[in-house]
């Protein structure tokens, strides 16, 4: 049966399939599981769910990683993670990577990304960003968005966006890598 269940995922994630299938071999996402990095247990569900967009365009706060080829998912989520937001409305999406001046900023935006994981593994309920960054953050939300078609668009890099219950995954497949993005379907606050 899980066999079955594991082809049927595949199929259904279409070219990100493989992704998925290393990200659920390497996570234990199980009931009752514990696992540090669970804040990636949708990634292996990715072709699972129906693809809903906001009404309004809605910022979401969320963490990026880079899989190389080769990479171990495990090692590749602890050493190459960053945070990152979706602007996603019914008209389109973009994808906006959050980079630190100094040091303080580095601290505030390591903060909001501990956040974001504790909200993917469902232990909050909202983002909890510095008002600074989220002054930025609605900034970027008025910029034009890419159009999506199925779900795929393409800004930099071509991406597909999956939703998986309250968590939407981004996956662009770039030169050096696919990168992969998770966003809580979550309101961000400020602090």
């Amino acid at each position: 049966m899980q066999l079955v269940l594991a082809t049927v995922m595949l199929l259904l994630a279409g070219p990100d399939g493989d992704l998925a299938k290393r990200f659920g071999a390497a996570i234990k996402c199980g009931p009752g599981d514990r696992d540090v990095l669970r804040s990636w247990c949708a990634v292996p569900k990715i072709g699972d769910g129906k693809l809903t967009l906001p009404k309004a365009p809605t910022t979401y706060f969320g963490l990026t990683m880079i899989v190389r080829p080769g990479d171990d998912i495990r090692k590749a989520a602890l050493q190459q993670l960053s945070p990152s937001a979706l602007h996603l409305g019914p008209d389109g999406a973009r994808l906006t990577g959050i980079k630190p001046d100094n040091e303080d900023e580095r601290k505030q935006i390591l903060d909001a990304a501990m956040s974001t994981a504790t909200v993917l593994k469902g232990e909050a309920t909202a983002v909890q960003v510095p008002a600074g960054l989220a002054g930025y953050l609605d900034s970027q939300r008025a910029k034009p968005r890419h159009k999506i078609e199925g779900n795929t668009f393409t800004a930099e890099i071509p991406a597909r966006i999956y939703q998986v219950g309250n968590v939407y995954v981004v996956i662009e497949s770039a030169a050096d890598g696919v990168y992969v993005n998770v966003y809580p379907i979550a309101p961000i606050e400020r602090r």
